[in-house]
């Protein structure tokens, strides 16, 4: 008669809380960017250290005026050696995802943003340029 008891709405509650956990903790979102090659490009650096050893690079697609990919790299250099620089932490958009490779352990990473949409790509955009300073200066005060 359409009528539930106690134990099938405790049931069904529980069935949409685990959906709904389900789709939460699943990492990789469905934003994709278009093709590198099709998009207006900008790069530029961020020194993080009055010696200029430590710096940031960061590398921005944008298609119709719209941020849709971000690159940004932590990276050490030595002024004695041309163009020496070492990459010791990396944000890239890759996998519908946002995330950090953190220092030490380049092959682990870190989720700072699902990405979903196109509209994603610019909160991540701040929230990775947050990190990636932040990871910098542990690296420049020795605390990484």
């Amino acid at each position: 008669m359409g009528h539930e008891g106690p134990k099938q709405r405790r049931k069904a509650l529980n069935e949409a809380r685990k959906a709904m956990e389900a789709e939460f903790a699943r990492e990789q979102g469905d934003y994709r960017p278009p093709d590198r090659d099709d998009c207006s490009s900008k790069e530029w650096y961020l020194s993080i250290d009055d010696s200029a050893n430590l710096r940031i690079s960061i590398w921005t697609w944008r298609s119709e005026g719209r941020l849709v990919d971000f690159l940004m790299l932590v990276e050490t250099g030595d002024w004695a050696v041309a163009d020496a620089w070492q990459e010791v932490a990396r944000i890239d958009c890759s996998g519908g995802r946002c995330h950090l490779h953190p220092p030490n352990d380049m092959e682990e990473h870190e989720l700072i943003l699902r990405l979903d949409s196109i509209d994603d790509v610019e909160k991540a955009f701040g929230q990775a340029n947050t990190i990636a300073v932040t990871v910098a200066i542990m690296i420049r005060d020795g605390r990484s």
